[in-house]
């Protein structure tokens, strides 16, 4: 497959390699650290919302009761917890920009330990630098827009996945109960990818029941089965009633269902680029990502190239097919399946792109568990490097650009009194900025009203039962998503409005309603020093 000397080469290079195989590790997860901790913050859409929630349950533990006149914590235990909670309990004692940094460094290191968890159980092989694709995959699309629960529950996929490997053929009932353990850290990451693993592990357990049922050599029973069938099931009983109790509970708050509107060669494009890996710019970022798709296809095709001869010698080999390795390239296309045909949205949204994710990391699971040659080990370890540091450098920039406008924000919390009520304004095009101005609550004790995250689905909701109707002059604002309203609860002034892209925000006339209620009955108190964020404070407040 390869020139003599790249063999030779090989010979010489990957066992000098194999002895040093920790640093190489340690140089990997340096770099995927490093792109956390070059910025104050690490910028993201949905980022800003985690943290100021963060900031409201560590209020409310601390006994804050007017943000307890706002929100309180959600009657039903929902899909979201672990994220909310893990970044809570750093905002207790540390500021949010550090907060977030210790809780993504968790994250990232949670998540390679967690996949070389499940990987080492089926392929114990030092030197297995194939299993280095799962770096690329820590800066999925989807933390790098802050879906913070949706990336953490991927860890909990690889732990009851692993831990399954591991002891699934002598599943004690003490082990059924950390399999449930698991399971409900799972669930309580998110619901989707709670159901995902329950689709992609049925389809693990009928591929290798059909393996050990074939295959002569295995003494088979099919009453080790059942019992090991009726523990999964009463391992599935927590996390099982919690999630049928979140899907009638909340499942109304948005049940529609919409079929995809990518074309299949749109969808083939998207998996040759990786898109589930883009954060900020496809074209910029898809060089390196290409790369990978690359190897990832001539990994693929060399196991196709040692594995058909097992197919010709007349041995029965093609039953390794199914066995417990490779039962994971089956649970790859069975998440490929869903990314083709299942609905982009049902309840959660976005989700053609989510179950591509789950069917590459289903696929790079797959290869990390092949005894690949040292060549092709070799060339992994290269382009992995190659692709994983190119895509790390890109997204820096953009990161950097993003923290000065943080930063503008930022300038502003100085200037808010603490249990204020806050709204923004806001003249962007840039999608990441939408909920930037988030950034001006996470560190003071505040109400904002334009926290998206307060429904039913989610941890924190508004406070009906106390919640009161705001007015900016004679403007009522809504709390972003509130579906109720209670005038008896009385009535609150918006103390504060924060605008950002301030210039173009009063050039554009489409906005005259809210600058007559601005020129009316606020003042400006506050203009960042790039003059991109402005504070206005309701002029009925008393003076400095």
């Amino acid at each position: 497959m390869f020139s003599c000397p790249l063999v030779r080469a090989s010979m010489i290079i990957y066992p000098w390699l194999v002895k040093r195989e920790k640093y190489i590790f340690l140089l990997f997860l340096f770099i995927a650290m490093l792109q956390l901790w070059l910025t104050r913050y690490v910028p993201s859409l949905d980022g800003p919302q985690h943290l100021y929630n963060a900031n409201v349950l560590a209020e409310m533990i601390s006994g804050n009761e007017f943000i307890r006149s706002f929100f309180r914590v959600n009657d039903v235990i929902v899909g979201y917890w672990t994220g909310h909670f893990f970044l809570a309990f750093f905002k207790i004692f540390l500021p949010a920009w550090l907060a977030e940094k210790f809780f993504l460094s968790a994250y990232v290191i949670a998540m390679v330990f967690s996949f070389r968890y499940f990987v080492s159980g089926l392929n114990p092989m030092k030197g297995n630098f194939v299993s280095y694709l799962v770096f690329p995959f820590i800066y999925h699309s989807y933390l790098l827009l802050g879906y913070y629960t949706f990336s953490i529950a991927a860890i909990f996929f690889f732990l009851a996945f692993g831990y399954w490997t591991r002891y699934g053929e002598n599943f004690s009932w003490r082990r059924t109960g950390v399999f449930a353990l698991i399971l409900t850290g799972l669930f309580l990451s998110h619901g989707l990818v709670y159901v995902l693993f329950g689709y992609a592990f049925i389809i693990y357990l009928l591929v290798t029941f059909l393996y050990e049922r074939l295959n002569k050599e295995i003494d088979f029973s099919l009453t080790g089965w059942l019992v090991k069938l009726l523990k999964i099931a009463a391992a599935t009983v927590p996390s099982g009633v919690l999630c049928a109790i979140y899907i009638r509970s909340v499942m109304s708050v948005n049940n529609t269902i919409i079929e995809p509107s990518y074309t299949f060669a749109e969808l083939v494009k998207f998996l040759m680029r990786i898109r589930q890996l883009v954060g900020f710019h496809h074209e910029m970022e898809s060089v390196g990502y290409i790369l990978l798709f690359i190897l990832m296809a001539v990994l693929s095709v060399g196991f196709l190239i040692l594995f058909v001869p097992k197919l010709l010698d007349g041995s029965k080999k093609y039953l390794d097919l199914l066995n417990y390795r490779n039962a994971l390239l089956f649970v790859a296309i069975g998440m490929l399946g869903l990314y083709f045909f299942a609905p982009d949205r049902f309840s959660a949204g976005n989700l053609t792109n989510r179950f591509g994710l789950f069917f590459y990391l289903a696929l790079i699971s797959w290869l990390s568990v092949q005894k690949f040659p040292r060549t092709l080990q070799l060339i992994s370890l290269l382009v992995i490097l190659t692709g994983f540091s190119y895509t790390r450098f890109i997204q820096q920039r953009f990161y950097q650009g993003l923290n000065k406008d943080i930063i503008a924000i930022e300038e502003l919390a100085e200037r808010i009194e603490p249990n204020s009520v806050v709204h923004y304004l806001q003249s962007s095009n840039n999608w990441a900025h939408v909920h930037f101005q988030l950034y001006a609550a996470v560190d003071r004790p505040l109400v904002h009203l334009k926290n998206p995250q307060c429904q039913g689905q989610f941890p924190v909701v508004w406070n009906y039962v106390k919640l009161p109707v705001c007015y900016a002059g004679n403007h009522e604002v809504r709390p972003a998503g509130a579906l109720e309203r209670h005038e008896e609860n009385g009535s609150l002034p918006v103390d504060y409005i924060t605008v950002f892209q301030y210039e173009r925000y009063m050039a554009d006339s489409t906005n005259a309603d809210w600058h007559r209620i601005l020129k009316e009955n606020y003042d400006l108190v506050k203009l960042s020093k790039d003059e991109k964020a402005a504070l206005f404070r309701n002029i009925s407040m008393q003076a400095d």
